[in-house]
């Protein structure tokens, strides 16, 4: 089975001050580490930003289809454009995550419509598998104008698997300065890319 990939990274970056994507820890991009997250698994992938600086060698950057829904709006955006039936997505701002977890994913995928990271009892929906048969799912939610991931994931009418993680798997979401200072002064405690 073939995948296509998606890394959402469109977002305003309203607390960050800058756009996400484009930070650096070392040589590469946040964007460029969700590449290298997911590359293993798939054929093809798609960036989504309104930012077309947000580039990695290979890969296609493309704008919001609609714009300021956030997320939602990013994977509507992803799914439509995509090639592929079956897509891995990932969030530029979680560059802890590793390749472990889409792994997993990977082989979990057929059968569902939606794959995606719980740790504990907290989902993370920006780290999972989405299928192209959810759009007229998500097209509706956009027409009722609501716009949480969360609501997608609930969708009882939605084949959905959970991924529980690895204790290790780190989440840490990069979305202010001081997160991300913080996390360039604790590199090697949370930096599990193996």
């Amino acid at each position: 089975m073939d995948f296509g990939g998606i890394i959402l990274a469109g977002g305003k970056s309203v607390r960050m001050g800058t756009d996400k994507g484009l930070l650096k820890i070392g040589s590469k991009t946040l964007t460029e580490i969700s590449y290298e997250t997911i590359e293993p698994f798939i054929k093809e992938c798609l960036i989504v930003s309104n930012n077309p600086d947000n580039q990695v060698f290979g890969c296609k950057t493309v704008p919001d289809l609609i714009k300021n829904i956030g997320p939602l709006g990013g994977l509507f955006t992803g799914l439509t454009l995509s090639n592929f039936e079956y897509n891995l997505v990932i969030g530029c701002d979680t560059p802890f995550i590793g390749t472990e977890l889409f792994a997993k994913i990977v082989n979990q995928a057929i059968g569902n419509e939606v794959i995606v990271a719980k740790e504990n009892n907290f989902i993370h929906p920006l780290s999972g598998m989405y299928r192209k048969t959810i759009l007229p799912k998500i097209k509706v939610q956009i027409e009722q104008n609501t716009y949480k991931m969360m609501h997608l994931i609930s969708n009882t009418t939605i084949k959905t698997c959970f991924i529980e993680c690895n204790p290790k798997t780190n989440f840490a979401n990069i979305n202010t300065k001081e997160i991300f200072e913080s996390a360039l002064l604790n590199l090697e405690n949370i930096w599990h890319k193996h």
